[in-house]
Protein backbone atom coordinates (compact mmCIF):
# COMPACT_ATOMS: atom_id res chain seq x y z
CA UNK A 1 0.00 0.00 0.00
CA UNK A 2 0.60 3.65 -0.55
CA UNK A 3 1.35 5.84 2.11
CA UNK A 4 -1.49 7.87 0.95
CA UNK A 5 -3.11 4.89 1.30
CA UNK A 6 -1.93 3.61 4.61
CA UNK A 7 -3.15 6.95 6.24
CA UNK A 8 -6.58 7.33 4.83
CA UNK A 9 -6.66 3.61 6.12
CA UNK A 10 -5.88 4.72 9.64
CA UNK A 11 -8.41 7.71 9.34
CA UNK A 12 -10.66 5.16 8.70
CA UNK A 13 -9.98 2.73 11.43
CA UNK A 14 -10.04 5.49 14.25
CA UNK A 15 -12.67 6.92 12.90
CA UNK A 16 -14.62 3.69 12.97
CA UNK A 17 -12.85 3.23 16.68
CA UNK A 18 -13.99 6.32 17.66
CA UNK A 19 -17.87 6.18 16.79
CA UNK A 20 -18.18 2.54 18.34
CA UNK A 21 -16.82 3.92 21.52
CA UNK A 22 -19.42 6.73 21.45
CA UNK A 23 -22.14 3.86 20.70
CA UNK A 24 -21.07 2.11 23.74
CA UNK A 25 -20.87 4.82 25.92
CA UNK A 26 -24.35 5.92 25.00
CA UNK A 27 -25.73 2.18 25.16
CA UNK A 28 -24.41 1.57 28.89
CA UNK A 29 -25.65 5.05 29.97
CA UNK A 30 -28.38 4.33 29.01
CA UNK A 31 -28.84 0.79 30.62
CA UNK A 32 -27.80 2.11 33.92
CA UNK A 33 -29.60 4.92 34.28
CA UNK A 34 -32.37 4.00 36.63
CA UNK A 35 -35.56 4.33 34.92
CA UNK A 36 -38.84 5.98 36.08
CA UNK A 37 -41.57 4.34 37.41
CA UNK A 38 -45.38 5.35 36.55
CA UNK A 39 -46.92 7.18 39.75
CA UNK A 40 -48.45 4.11 41.88
CA UNK A 41 -52.21 4.85 43.42
CA UNK A 42 -52.68 3.61 46.83
CA UNK A 43 -55.99 2.73 48.18
CA UNK A 44 -56.52 4.87 51.08
CA UNK A 45 -60.14 4.28 52.71
CA UNK A 46 -62.20 4.25 50.07
CA UNK A 47 -59.76 6.85 48.16
CA UNK A 48 -56.80 6.28 45.50
CA UNK A 49 -54.30 8.44 46.03
CA UNK A 50 -51.47 9.22 43.55
CA UNK A 51 -48.56 10.70 44.19
CA UNK A 52 -46.75 11.14 47.50
CA UNK A 53 -46.26 8.38 50.73
CA UNK A 54 -48.62 7.98 53.14
CA UNK A 55 -47.84 9.40 57.17
CA UNK A 56 -45.78 11.50 55.16
CA UNK A 57 -47.48 13.23 52.96
CA UNK A 58 -50.85 12.59 53.89
CA UNK A 59 -52.83 9.70 56.46
CA UNK A 60 -55.95 8.57 57.14
CA UNK A 61 -57.77 8.38 60.24
CA UNK A 62 -60.94 7.76 61.79
CA UNK A 63 -62.19 11.25 62.48
CA UNK A 64 -66.18 10.86 62.49
CA UNK A 65 -66.04 8.94 59.36
CA UNK A 66 -62.73 8.03 57.28
CA UNK A 67 -60.93 11.60 57.01
CA UNK A 68 -58.10 11.72 54.47
CA UNK A 69 -55.73 14.33 55.74
CA UNK A 70 -53.00 16.58 53.24
CA UNK A 71 -50.04 17.06 55.19
CA UNK A 72 -48.04 18.69 52.80
CA UNK A 73 -47.24 20.94 49.52
CA UNK A 74 -46.63 16.95 47.44
CA UNK A 75 -48.74 17.09 44.20
CA UNK A 76 -51.58 14.68 45.23
CA UNK A 77 -53.98 13.01 42.52
CA UNK A 78 -57.35 12.07 44.53
CA UNK A 79 -59.80 9.84 43.13
CA UNK A 80 -62.60 7.30 44.17
CA UNK A 81 -61.43 3.60 44.38
CA UNK A 82 -64.83 2.62 43.45
CA UNK A 83 -65.90 4.95 40.44
CA UNK A 84 -69.66 3.47 40.65
CA UNK A 85 -69.78 4.42 44.16
CA UNK A 86 -69.82 7.60 46.19
CA UNK A 87 -68.37 7.86 49.29
CA UNK A 88 -68.61 9.58 53.37
CA UNK A 89 -64.73 9.47 53.71
CA UNK A 90 -63.53 13.58 53.37
CA UNK A 91 -60.85 15.13 52.76
CA UNK A 92 -59.00 17.91 55.23
CA UNK A 93 -55.92 19.61 54.27
CA UNK A 94 -53.95 20.33 57.60
CA UNK A 95 -53.53 23.39 59.19
CA UNK A 96 -51.03 25.83 57.50
CA UNK A 97 -50.32 23.81 54.62
CA UNK A 98 -50.02 25.02 50.92
CA UNK A 99 -51.95 21.30 49.56
CA UNK A 100 -51.48 21.10 45.56
CA UNK A 101 -54.33 18.44 45.31
CA UNK A 102 -56.00 16.91 42.11
CA UNK A 103 -58.78 15.78 41.96
CA UNK A 104 -59.59 12.98 39.43
CA UNK A 105 -63.34 11.81 39.64
CA UNK A 106 -64.06 12.25 43.48
CA UNK A 107 -67.42 11.77 44.24
CA UNK A 108 -67.92 12.22 48.36
CA UNK A 109 -71.26 12.54 50.41
CA UNK A 110 -70.42 12.94 54.18
CA UNK A 111 -72.87 11.13 56.35
CA UNK A 112 -71.82 11.91 59.28
CA UNK A 113 -70.18 15.39 60.39
CA UNK A 114 -68.01 17.55 57.84
CA UNK A 115 -68.05 19.17 54.76
CA UNK A 116 -66.84 17.57 51.88
CA UNK A 117 -63.07 19.16 51.95
CA UNK A 118 -61.74 21.10 54.52
CA UNK A 119 -59.25 23.70 54.30
CA UNK A 120 -58.40 24.15 58.20
CA UNK A 121 -57.09 27.12 59.08
CA UNK A 122 -54.05 29.31 57.63
CA UNK A 123 -54.18 26.88 54.73
CA UNK A 124 -54.24 27.24 51.10
CA UNK A 125 -55.67 24.70 49.09
CA UNK A 126 -54.40 24.56 44.88
CA UNK A 127 -57.44 22.62 43.87
CA UNK A 128 -56.96 21.21 39.84
CA UNK A 129 -59.49 19.32 38.91
CA UNK A 130 -58.61 16.70 35.99
CA UNK A 131 -59.50 16.92 32.48
CA UNK A 132 -62.48 15.22 31.80
CA UNK A 133 -63.41 14.33 35.17
CA UNK A 134 -66.52 14.77 37.49
CA UNK A 135 -66.09 15.69 40.87
CA UNK A 136 -68.97 15.98 43.67
CA UNK A 137 -68.66 17.46 47.23
CA UNK A 138 -71.59 17.49 49.49
CA UNK A 139 -71.25 18.11 53.11
CA UNK A 140 -73.04 16.45 55.58
CA UNK A 141 -76.82 17.39 57.16
CA UNK A 142 -75.11 17.53 60.73
CA UNK A 143 -74.65 21.30 61.31
CA UNK A 144 -75.32 22.39 57.90
CA UNK A 145 -71.44 22.34 56.62
CA UNK A 146 -70.40 23.42 53.01
CA UNK A 147 -69.37 20.61 49.96
CA UNK A 148 -66.50 22.18 50.95
CA UNK A 149 -65.37 24.88 53.88
CA UNK A 150 -62.99 27.63 54.02
CA UNK A 151 -62.72 29.41 56.76
CA UNK A 152 -61.22 32.73 57.50
CA UNK A 153 -57.75 32.73 57.27
CA UNK A 154 -57.92 30.15 54.65
CA UNK A 155 -57.93 30.42 50.84
CA UNK A 156 -58.60 27.74 47.64
CA UNK A 157 -57.99 28.53 44.26
CA UNK A 158 -59.51 26.18 41.91
CA UNK A 159 -58.51 25.56 38.07
CA UNK A 160 -58.61 22.99 35.49
CA UNK A 161 -60.78 21.52 33.02
CA UNK A 162 -63.24 19.30 34.62
CA UNK A 163 -66.08 19.92 36.70
CA UNK A 164 -67.00 20.78 40.13
CA UNK A 165 -70.40 20.62 42.13
CA UNK A 166 -70.24 21.83 45.78
CA UNK A 167 -73.22 21.75 47.90
CA UNK A 168 -73.59 22.64 51.54
CA UNK A 169 -76.57 20.36 53.07
CA UNK A 170 -79.63 22.76 54.87
CA UNK A 171 -77.76 26.19 54.86
CA UNK A 172 -74.46 25.63 53.97
CA UNK A 173 -73.01 27.20 51.03
CA UNK A 174 -71.50 24.81 48.61
CA UNK A 175 -68.16 26.52 48.80
CA UNK A 176 -67.82 28.70 51.71
CA UNK A 177 -65.56 30.55 54.28
CA UNK A 178 -62.87 33.15 53.51
CA UNK A 179 -60.63 33.44 50.28
CA UNK A 180 -61.90 31.84 47.19
CA UNK A 181 -60.26 32.09 44.35
CA UNK A 182 -61.29 30.99 40.39
CA UNK A 183 -58.37 29.94 37.80
CA UNK A 184 -59.35 30.57 34.40
CA UNK A 185 -59.29 26.92 33.59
Amino acid sequence: YSIATRTTIRKITLWLFAAFFMLCATLSIYFLMPKTQPAHAETVGEFQVEGGTQDVDYSYGDNRGGTLTVLTDTPLTISNADKNTQTSDKIYIAPNVTANVTLNGVNISVRDWGPGIYVQEGATLNLTLAEGSENVLNGSFTGGLSGILVPSGSAIVIGGTGSLTAAGRWEGAGIGGGNIYADSG
